[in-house]
């Protein structure tokens, strides 16, 4: 099995006056937005076993 790449990345957000985290899994395939729920963090997706479980 192939393994997900994973690229961190942080930019300014203009709109929101703030610096912003999130994560890209993969580089094919069709992509997906997930947002954390109210109180996670940008790497929840993630902590909850989700892109194992999507990564086929």
């Amino acid at each position: 099995m192939d393994m997900v790449t994973v690229q961190y990345r942080k930019e300014y957000s203009s709109a929101l006056g703030r610096e912003m985290e999130y994560k890209v899994y993969g580089n094919r395939g069709k992509p997906m937005l997930v947002f954390p729920t109210s109180l996670g963090r940008f790497y929840q997706y993630e902590d909850s076993g989700m892109i194992q479980e999507l990564s086929p």
